[in-house]
């Protein structure tokens, strides 16, 4: 399972359609996501984050990887963050595109590990998007310090 890059110079519409029936925080449902799915009809597992683009070809059983636009990033930030997004487009210029091996056991996941095709954990128990260490030391913050009422028991 070799992957190999291509150029593929795929333009994509996101339309007014697209962004109304988008959903913030979530990067398999968000505007781009949806005009992906309607440019490329046979695109399924679409996810759209601030560095990659990924979705599954279905007609040729091949992952592409797609380092989106810099416009894609800041788009992507600012529809989480609630601001108005007006329609535009941009090109997929270049994808690593690596086939999918469906037989068990030869190349695909590793045995014993779990089966839900999920590499990397969910934080949070959503599909919500996080952005950096600042998310990350939020939590941390919120777990390991102790309420108010913690401090006076150990103030006695």
């Amino acid at each position: 399972m070799t992957a190999i890059v291509k150029r593929i110079d795929q333009k994509v519409d996101v339309t007014e359609s697209d962004i109304a029936t988008a959903v913030r925080q979530d990067s398999r449902l968000c505007a781009v996501a949806t005009a992906i799915a309607r440019t490329i009809p046979d695109a399924t597992h679409i996810v759209v984050d601030v560095q990659t683009i990924r979705y599954t070809r279905t007609t040729t059983d091949e992952r592409y990887t797609v380092a989106p636009p810099p416009s894609i990033g800041a788009y992507v930030r600012a529809f989480d963050e609630g601001r108005a997004i007006k329609p535009f487009s941009f090109t997929l210029r270049e994808a690593v595109i690596k086939p999918i091996n469906h037989t068990p056991g030869r190349g695909g996941r590793p045995k014993g590990s779990p089966t839900t095709g999920r590499t990397t954990p969910l934080i949070g128990g959503s599909r919500r998007r996080t952005y950096g260490e600042r998310s990350i030391a939020a939590a941390v913050d919120a777990v390991s310090t102790p309420a108010v009422s913690e401090w006076v028991v150990w103030a006695a």
